[in-house]
């Protein structure tokens, strides 16, 4: 017999909501699947229908997160960024961030899954590379990855200081530094 697909989906977000209430006060090691379960309203059998384990609910998350992410990114650019600034796509993706930054900063944090920044940098990193404008031949990867590592830095560093700085100035500095470089930056 097959469930309902909405309650179905329900139960899944019930567990997925109950993961991020713990992950903000508990490493994934620390995580145990009861509690996860009693927190969502269901027994760990219930658990195990939906999930393999801990590690398998946090990468469903992750990609609901990036799922999400890119369906910011596309609905602010839904023709491409080709004929974008450097300017409207960092703060496009600096506002997507602020969006989505409880759980990103929980998974990009201290004690954050390090696989996940790497998924995320190959889901955008066609944006990126056309933000360059120009073929960077063989380098094209690299000057990316630079980019986006550099940008995710800052943008952990600016939440962790509980954004000790404006989001205007955050796209300001960003923009600086991926059309400048850091050696050429000036406030």
């Amino acid at each position: 017999m097959r469930k309902q697909p909405q309650v179905t989906e329900r139960t899944r977000e019930l567990f997925l909501q109950a993961f991020w209430l713990l992950y903000k006060d508990h490493p994934i090691e620390q995580i145990k699947i009861g509690e996860l379960s009693a927190r969502a309203g269901y027994n760990r059998s219930t658990f195990y229908e939906y999930f393999t384990d801990i590690y398998d609910l946090l990468h469903q998350a992750e990609d609901e997160l990036i799922s999400e992410f890119k369906t910011k990114v596309l609905a602010r650019f839904p023709g491409g960024i080709i004929t974008a600034t450097i300017e409207s796509i960092v703060r496009a993706l600096v506002e997507i961030f602020d969006m989505l930054s409880e759980k990103l900063f929980l998974i990009i944090g201290e004690n954050g899954d390090p696989s996940f920044q790497n998924k995320l940098r190959k889901q955008i990193m066609p944006f990126i590379q056309q933000m360059t404008g120009r073929d960077l031949g063989k380098y094209a990867e690299y000057v990316s990855t630079f980019s986006f590592s550099g940008a995710i830095g800052i943008l952990n560093f600016w939440h962790e200081n509980s954004e000790d700085l404006t989001e205007e100035e955050v796209v300001t500095l960003l923009v600086s530094l991926i059309a400048k470089g850091a050696w050429h930056f000036e406030e």
